[in-house]
């Protein structure tokens, strides 16, 4: 079947053994398959640019949430490293950034009797939780680029 390998044209043997199920089927798969091999049919679809905010939101949630996390530390308790933890400012944002996991923790008893679950528990929900708040950042500020882009416009001024 030479559409299945890649070909650009999509040809079927037309035996009577097979019935217009497999043919379908088989148009089916050879345009799968052709797709991804760069055909006249293939969707081009780069990863790397579809969500850029998205990556960018990732990627820099994850140090911060490293540093929220393990520097600063859980409020209520002893913290080895450092005492920023006792500041009512980082203590709030931390308690904020890490409701979904306190939560969690106080309603799921397994995994507040298992210590390790727990913290990893509140590290996912801060950093999901910091991701979603540098989404939200990087939305408003383009929303006040694109604003200020119109207000100082050639075409605005005319108007």
């Amino acid at each position: 079947m030479p559409g299945f390998m890649g070909n650009s044209r999509l040809t079927v043997d037309d035996s009577p053994a097979r019935g217009p199920d497999a043919i379908s089927a088989t148009l089916c798969l050879s345009a799968l398959f052709s797709a991804n091999l760069h055909s006249p049919l293939s969707v081009r679809s780069n990863v790397r640019t579809s969500h850029p905010r998205l990556r960018r939101a990732l990627l820099i949630s994850l140090p911060l949430e490293v540093i929220n996390f393990w520097v600063i530390g859980y409020p209520a308790g002893p913290h080895p490293l450092s005492r920023l933890a006792e500041i009512p400012a980082f203590a709030l944002q931390w308690y904020l950034i890490h409701l979904p996991g306190i939560i969690i923790g106080d309603r799921i008893i397994y995994i507040r009797e298992h210590h390790a679950i727990e913290s990893a528990v509140f590290f996912f929900a801060g950093f999901i939780d910091t991701a979603l708040l540098l989404l939200l950042l990087f939305w408003l500020a383009g929303l006040a680029r694109r604003t200020l882009r119109k207000l100082s416009s050639p075409r605005s001024q005319l108007a």
